[in-house]
Formats: structure tokens, sequence, C-alpha cells
């Protein structure tokens, strides 16, 4: 049920987005058509109507009727949308499909079931619309006493002929609506089939090609039902001046005395109108509904206190993991395997994984060999090339953005050729990257942007989570040794901090590699969470309790920012004086943030608990 609802509001937004889109991409040439339907004889054509236009009424008279055009694009297409995701589910239940694989007939027809709904929202809208536009002309030719406002056309209809006189016309709009939407949906997944290459998904072809699509959805349906909408306009347009006739008498009286050209009048604005209206459409709509992937960009991430790798080719090990409290566990093809048992610990993992993360009460992730091995595409392809994969990957030794937009396309290639047959949604892989040369660390910023960059695209099934600093290679690449205290990796664990949390990531410390001198292990980790860090990499089970305690605000802490919190809501002041100290702002922040960090793991291993 939580699902369908994300999906109904994530379609709802992206129809209201495309909706919005359209309204100002096309409103000028949209009001020329409907002055040129209701009135063809006063203007010679679509460039004396415009200039016309223009001339008399300003630039504001091409937008009269933008108010309610918006309310009528904006909720029809919300409306026509999320009908149409119903309507597919309908008809792929019927044809025993998956609603992403429907041919275009089917989308067709889904498109024109789901105009059924949308046209009780348009017809109100648009007849308000459509009167606001020919308003000057109205008060011109003295059909009209004086021009009214949106709320003045709707009051007067609803006085003079009750709340029913709002649907006038609503019989030639399901007349229009209904072949028009067949029609529509059809041009767009024709087209978009049209222009997709060899080997790739329709939703890959870009913006331009999509724009082109929606552009030609528009064609095929204004050419289609065009004397329909001419006949809408004139019954919605005309009703003001008293009640009008129904749709075939309104047909047949402009067919006799103005000919079947006047059936075409507005025309050529409309497909003019239609390549920027409805490819703005298009490209807003597409763009927009993976906003639960924008979603999941910046929403709460899992607690990764403590990360432990565990070598991927012992069984052994890998069995015990269940049974280990710790935050995060990284099933390892890297540097814990030897290169001999690279193809033994891939094997393993696909193999195993899934059961051990349905036992396990903590997260569960992969480590890839690093993409400039030549291991790691075979390493998605085993571990990602089937259904369940693993939630988190874990890719080392990231040296150029290019290596991580390359991870990014590829897992989603591989996970969408794994999901398709099984008919299945995707689910979210976080991805973490580690920094671990100087040439790593110093395009660090480039890189997580160029990882966000593609986990936004339409149809990604990964987001960018956080960065690992590899402190034993960064050492080994500067040619100096490591000492205890690390300064001399100060710097390096201060880029890093500072670039992920700039980013909204999580920032994950270096390992520290003695595990049996626990002093050093919770002074080090102390340390870390002191500077930023969200967590530390582990490499023994033993130090998980030490981290995950260091990672965690102490009691008197939690308490002393409770106490502050509670006293800066009751004294609302920028400053103020609290336990001896001067309090203000920043400070405050401070404080909220320890009361986050510690709701936060406290909400988690409730999560962990059920």
């Amino acid at each position: 049920m939580a699902e369908i609802f994300k999906e109904f509001i994530t379609t709802f937004l992206a129809g209201s987005a495309g909706g919005t889109a359209c309204v100002y991409a096309g409103q000028p040439l949209d009001t020329v058509k409907v002055k040129l339907q209701t009135f063809p004889n006063v203007y010679s054509g679509t460039f004396d109507c415009f200039k016309t236009t223009l001339k008399t009424e300003g630039l504001r008279g091409l937008y009269k009727g933008s108010v309610p055009a918006l309310v009528c694009n904006v909720s029809e297409n919300a409306v026509l949308f999320v009908a149409l995701g119903c309507m597919k589910n309908m008809i792929a239940y019927i044809t025993n499909k998956q609603s992403s694989n429907l041919s275009n007939i089917e989308n067709a027809c889904a498109g024109s079931l789901s105009s059924i709904f949308s046209s009780l929202v348009v017809c109100p809208t648009e007849l308000v619309k459509c009167r606001m536009q020919a308003m000057s002309e109205l008060y011109t030719t003295g059909k009209l006493e004086k021009p009214m406002s949106p709320y003045g056309v709707v009051r007067s209809m609803i006085k003079a002929e009750g709340v029913l006189s709002l649907f006038n016309g609503l019989t030639s709009t399901w007349v229009r609506e209904m072949p028009g939407y067949f029609f529509f949906f059809y041009g767009y997944e024709f087209t978009r089939n049209l222009l997709t290459a060899k080997g790739k998904e329709k939703d890959d072809i870009g913006v331009v090609k999509t724009a082109f699509a929606g552009g030609t959805a528009g064609l095929c349906l204004w050419v289609a039902i065009f004397p329909i909408d001419v006949i809408k306009s004139r019954i919605q347009v005309m009703s003001v001046a008293g009640k009008q006739e129904g749709f075939r008498k309104t047909l047949f009286h402009v067919a006799r005395h103005e000919g079947i050209r006047a059936l075409y009048s507005g025309l050529l604005p409309t497909v003019i109108r239609t390549y920027p209206a409805n490819g703005a459409l298009f490209v807003t709509y597409e763009y927009t509904k993976d906003t639960k992937q924008f979603v999941n960009q910046f929403s709460r991430r899992p607690v990764r206190r403590a990360l432990l790798y565990v070598p991927g080719h012992d069984v052994r090990k890998v069995t015990k993991i269940p049974s280990l409290q710790v935050d995060c566990t990284v099933l390892d093809c890297e540097d814990g395997v030897a290169l001999d048992k690279k193809d033994e610990a891939r094997s393993k993992i696909a193999e195993m994984y899934d059961d051990i993360a349905q036992k396990s009460s903590c997260e569960v992730g992969v480590r890839i060999n690093a993409p400039s091995s030549g291991l790691a595409k075979n390493d998605l392809e085993v571990l990602f090339g089937k259904v369940p994969y693993p939630s988190c990957l874990v890719v080392p030794k990231i040296d150029d953005h290019h290596e991580i937009t390359w991870i990014c396309d590829t897992l989603r290639d591989i996970v969408l050729n794994a999901i398709l047959p099984k008919q299945v949604p995707p689910n979210v892989i976080r991805i973490i990257f580690q920094i671990e040369s100087a040439r790593g660390l110093l395009g660090m910023k480039e890189s997580v942007e160029a990882g966000i960059a593609s986990c936004a695209k339409i149809r990604c099934t990964s987001q960018i989570d956080g960065v690992i600093f590899g402190s034993d290679d960064f050492c080994a690449d500067l040619g100096i040794s490591r000492t205890s205290e690390a300064i001399e990796l100060m710097y390096a664990r201060q880029k890093i901090l500072t670039t992920a949390k700039a980013y909204g990531l999580q920032a994950i410390d270096m390992v520290y590699i003695d595990y049996k001198d626990t002093d050093g292990l919770r002074r080090q980790s102390i340390e870390g969470f002191k500077m930023g860090f969200t967590g530390k990499q582990i490499i023994h089970p033993h130090q998980i309790q030490t981290v995950q305690d260091a990672f965690i605000p102490d009691s008197q802490k939690i308490e002393w920012a409770l106490e502050l919190l509670k006293a800066y809501d009751e004294s609302r002041k920028g400053a103020f004086t609290f336990q001896g100290q001067m309090i203000d702002l920043p400070t405050i922040l401070q404080a909220r943030n320890i009361v986050n960090i510690y709701k936060h793991i406290n909400e988690q291993k409730k999560t962990n608990a059920e």
C-alpha cells in the first residue's frame, strides 16, 4: 500500500510539473488558436491575430486565461498521468504483461481510457480559460456587457444556469479527448521507439529527443481531433450569451454556414505551439517522475558507525555475520581477497548474499575491485546481475570522475537487465566510494558531482551515499610511513570530511590496523567522531563495540544538548547565558546535531530489532 501511495504521489507531482511547463511554453499560441476558432472572420490569419492581440492588449493579452489554463493543465495532467498509470496496470493485468512492456497500441488505449477521468477536470477549467481568451472579442461584438475576471466568469455562469453550466461542452470534450489521447500516446511511444538506439531503453533517448517525441504526440492529437476542438470552443465561448446548441447541431451549423474550412481555423498556431508546449510537458514529466529517486538521494541514510570488511571467499567468516551486532558489513572482493581467489569470492557472495542479508539485523553490502583493475565489470555482472542484489556497493580507488560515472551507468544497465525478466521494481543501491590516492583526493569534488549527476538520470538504480578514506593505499601513493598519531594524514582526513559533508554525504574514517590495540582504536575513533566523521572502517569483530560506542554522543553530552535546547525554546533569544556560558545560534545547531545523531541511532536500533 505504501508503494502504491508513493507511486501515486510521484506520478501526480510529475504530471503537475509537466502541466505547468506546458502552459508557460504554449499559452500565447493557444490564445491565438481560441480566438481564430471562435471568431474566424475577425482576423485574416495566425500572424494577424497574434499581431493585433499584441498591439491592442499587449503581451498580457497573449497570456490572458493563464490562471485558469494553469489550473486546467496542472489538474488535467495530474489526473491524466495518474489515471494513465492505473489504466496501464489494468491493461497489463488483462494481457498478462508488465506495464513497462506494453505495445504502442496498448499504451494508446490506456491513454484514451485515462482521458475519461481527466475530461471531468478539463471541461470546467477549459471553459473558463476559453472565455477569458476570447473576452475582448465577446465584448467588442456585443455578446458581453463588460469584461470579467475568471472568478466573475464562474460566478455569472453558476448564477445564470447553475453548477452544471460549468460542464457545458463535456460531451464534445469526451468526443475530443478519447480519440485524441489515443493518437497522442501512440504518437509519443511510436516516436520514442523510432528514436531509441539499438540495445538502449526508451528512457535513455535524452532531453532533445524526448521533447521531439512530445511535440510529435501533440501534432498527432491535434490533427486528428481539431474540428471537434473547434466545436467545443464555440459551445463554451458562445454559451456566455445564452444557452448554446449541442455538439451535433453546432457542428452542422458551422459546416453549413461557414464551410468545412472553419473547422480548421486556428490549426496553424496549434501545430506551431504543440512542439514547445508538449515537448516541455513530456520532458518535465519524464524527468520529474523519478521524484522518488530525488527524495532518496537526500533521505536519511543507514547508520554506519562501524563498517566491517569480511573476505567474500571465506565461508566460515561470512556465515558468522548474522551474529555480529555491527551497523554495516561489507563482503569483500578486493584487498581482503588474493588474486587467485577473486572468482571464488564473487561467486560465493552471489550465492550466499540473500540468505545472509535476510538473517542479519545490519546492513550487508559488497566491495568490488577498482574500476582500473579490469575486474570491476565482472564483479558487477555477477553480484548485481540477478534478483535480489546487494543494497550497498563500496567502490575502491576512485581516482577520476569518469570512473564513478562508469560505475553508475554500468550498474544501471546490469540491474535493469536483471529486473525486467523478473518484472520487479528496482531497489536503490547505495554507493560509497573510496579515496585512496593523491589524485583521487584532488579530484574528489568532481567525482562526487559526477556520481550525483549520474544517479539523477532517468531510471537510475543507485545513489551516492558516502565517501571512505583508504589511508593505507594513500600513504603508499604519497610514499610516507603511517604513525599511530596519524598526523601525516590530517589534511586528507579533513578534506574528505569537508567535501563529503558539503554534499550531504556520509564520511567514513580510516582503518586502525592494529586490531589488538583497543586503547589506540578508542582514541582514534573518538578523534574521528569529534572531527565530524560519521563512522569508521574496521577489519576485525573485536573492534565493533569500541568503534560504535565512540561514534555516539555520551550520556552527559546528550543531557547537556537536551537541556540547552529546552532553555533556548524558553528564552527565544538570539543569545543567552546557559550554565555560565554565552550561547548563540551555532551552539544551538551543534546541540541539535547531537540530539539528531542520538535519535537516528536509536531509531535504527529499533528498526533492526523489528
